[in-house]
């Protein structure tokens, strides 16, 4: 007490000078205990590890932004991160990783890649390297992660460190570069789409869009609306996982293949460094390619036929050679479908296909595909096959899918195998098979066709159009029977011989208007075994098909006019096309739309079928190669579709084109 009073009365000047004195003993004594230990214990206090790092010597930066590839590829940038153990005892690094989403941003060790976990000594460090370097000509904005895990707790979370592209602004990307109509036709105007997203960094606005010359022949049948817009890549309405995209689409109208038709599509946005994008567009007419199909039967027919075989294996060859006078046509791909679908799986297994060609020397070689058949050249198409030991087999065709004058097309050639005892029952058509038209009162009729794709004969036990489908009890009962659609003639007992069609007319006749649309069920019942003139051998099979009738008042559907197309001589073993003229009623006829595709009469002993029944009003043609001379009666419809509402449709009533087909020549 006495010295406390004492301090107090001490001047100030020494009043401080104590006070330093006392700290200083503090620290003196804190040494101590750090040194010599503190209470009598032996262990010394441990700091604990501490972490610090830099990205291109800037502390603590977390963010790092590539400036964006304006050299075409020339430019290699690199950003450097340095790890520092600073503490007074050593640092573990547990795992440095780096998740990069961009193909152009990879990591780099100047020293190699550690070993995880690894440790940094007090005062040592740990240098990485991340490197940008495009291709020329390529972009790639996405993102790339390094991320540090470390043992310093006073930093308790990984360390993340992003690297980024760094954009300005919004930035217009199209789909495509330019738009290019190929052979297009008057009588059904082509449609093409270019489809333009943002890849910036700010939203991109689109102001307008127009053609850059005056033409009468292109029409911008939609846009977007002025002020339309797409966020900034990865954010809002345009992540990365689906982009946003808008549309602009021109349809073609032309009038000749000598007509001007070269112009270009403008986008306006607000992005700076493109404020205008264009578009050309082009039209090609192209020569489609001749080619004749040849089969090795004696009787010249067009088929892969192994009919013969009962038992070993066997291969059949056709060849398919071009006459010209184009480039050549790419042949895609080609297998063995069969006729049904329930029998694939057993066509894969009776069926191989191998095609061939000629060497220099004359020799045949296996191809693969794709290939392309020059003018003047031809491929061998083979099938082998193999009788199986259970003596069960199918039918189907052979079905060789090419590109011709930048279009897809498809020939089919028949397969025959097996025994002539089970007939294979097929229909035509099988996409919307009946779609039909008619007011209260009045009528409208279309037709289906039953073919026995076989060489054993068909018999059909009777057929009916009933309200129920599922292949009920008794579909054909009175009480199940459409009040608005019926055959004409009605069909009963009805024998299909090889190769044989079977017409099913169907007769559309709305009683009310109490539904606006009617789906009911054509069924038939028939014998799916041999047929021994009055019972079936096996149980009998049922197919039910959908028939679709709308009530209309004073909708107008589409129409249809069928020809050859010019210059076409139809002869056995070369492929001709029907071309198709189309005129919109109350829906438009545009990219929606389709053609449907079927052969209602045939020669007798021909095969020909037609797989691509069902196909897009961008090809405004079917082709068709006959294997048998004689007459031919195709059916075609169309449809039209509301382009604002894809599920309101209308179906053209169908129209018939006969076409006399030659022998080949000798």
């Amino acid at each position: 007490m006495r010295l406390l009073a004492t301090s107090r009365s001490l001047p100030r000047q020494f009043d401080a000078s104590f006070k330093r004195a006392h700290r200083a003993a503090e620290r003196i004594s804190l040494l101590s205990m750090v040194l010599f230990g503190a209470c009598g214990s032996e262990q010394a206090i441990e700091e604990d590890p501490q972490i610090s790092f830099n990205v291109d010597g800037t502390p603590n930066r977390v963010t790092h932004e590539f400036a964006p590839d304006t050299t075409n590829g020339q430019l290699q940038q690199e950003s450097t991160v340095r790890i520092f153990s600073t503490g007074k005892v050593p640092l573990q690094l547990k795992n440095i990783s780096f998740v990069s989403q961009n193909k152009f941003i990879k990591d780099i060790w100047p020293s190699g890649k550690p070993t995880f976990p690894t440790t940094l000594a007090p005062n040592d460090s740990l240098t990485i390297k991340i490197q940008f370097k495009p291709s020329a000509g390529q972009e790639d904005n996405n993102s790339a992660v390094l991320t540090i895990q470390h043992n310093d707790p006073k930093v308790p979370n990984d360390i993340v460190i992003n690297y980024k592209i760094k954009l300005l602004g919004p930035k217009i990307t199209t789909n495509a570069t330019q738009l290019t109509f190929v052979n297009p036709s008057k009588a059904a105007p082509p449609q093409q789409c270019i489809k333009f997203g943002n890849e910036g960094n700010a939203p991109l606005v689109f102001k307008s869009t127009f053609l850059g010359t005056a033409t009468p022949y292109y029409k911008i049948t939609s846009s977007p609306n002025e002020g339309d817009s797409i966020a900034a890549v990865g954010e809002g309405d345009n992540p990365k996982a689906n982009p946003k995209l808008l549309e602009i689409c021109v349809r073609l109208t032309p009038e000749g293949q000598d007509a001007d038709y070269a112009t270009k599509l403008i986008i306006e946005t607000n992005d700076p460094s493109t404020p205008q994008k264009t578009i050309p567009i082009t039209v090609k007419y192209e020569l489609d390619n001749k080619f004749t199909v040849s089969c090795s039967n004696p009787n010249g027919d067009l088929k892969f036929d192994f009919s013969d075989v009962t038992a070993g294996a066997a291969e059949r060859c056709c060849n398919v050679f071009n006459d010209g006078p184009a480039a050549g046509f790419l042949v895609n791909g080609v297998d063995v479908k069969a006729l049904t679908d329930g029998q694939q799986e057993l066509a894969d297994d009776l069926f191989d296909v191998t095609l061939y060609a000629l060497d220099a020397s004359g020799e045949k070689k296996t191809v693969t595909l794709p290939r392309s058949i020059s003018p003047g050249k031809s491929l061998d198409f083979c099938i082998s096959f193999a009788y199986p030991s259970d003596g069960k087999t199918t039918g189907g065709e052979m079905v060789i899918r090419f590109n011709q004058s930048n279009q897809s097309d498809t020939v089919q050639i028949p397969v025959v195998a097996g025994k002539c005892e089970t007939p294979n029952l097929v229909i035509a058509p099988i996409a919307s098979p009946v779609w039909l038209n008619a007011k209260v009162g009045a009528k409208s009729s279309g037709q289906l066709i039953l073919a026995n794709q076989s060489c054993a004969p068909l018999q059909v036990i009777g057929a009916c159009v009933s309200q129920v489908g599922g292949l009920a009890s008794n579909p054909c009962g009175p009480d199940k029977a459409s009040p608005h659609f019926k055959l004409s003639p009605d069909v009963g007992l009805s024998g299909v011989p090889s190769w044989g069609l079977l017409p099913l007319n169907v007769v559309f006749e709305p009683k009310d208007n109490k539904y606006p649309e009617v789906q009911h069920f054509l069924h038939v019942d028939y014998c799916g075994a041999v047929w021994d003139g009055t019972k079936c051998s096996e149980p009998l099979a049922s197919v039910d098909i959908s028939v679709t009738g709308l009530v209309t008042e004073d909708a107008q559907a589409p129409k249809l006019a069928l020809a050859l197309a010019a210059g076409a001589a139809p002869m056995v073993g070369q492929p001709f096309k029907v071309e198709a003229a189309a005129t919109a009623g109350a829906l438009p006829i545009g990219q929606f739309g389709a053609y449907l595709w079927f052969i209602a009469k045939r020669p007798a002993n021909s095969l020909l079928w037609l797989s691509t029944e069902f196909q897009s009003t961008d090809n405004p043609w079917v082709s068709i190669k006959p294997d048998v001379a004689g007459k031919y009666t195709i059916i075609g419809a169309v449809q039209a579709v509301d382009e604002s509402d894809p599920s309101t449709v209308a179906w053209s009533p169908q129209v018939s084109l006969e076409v006399d087909v030659a022998p080949k020549k000798k």
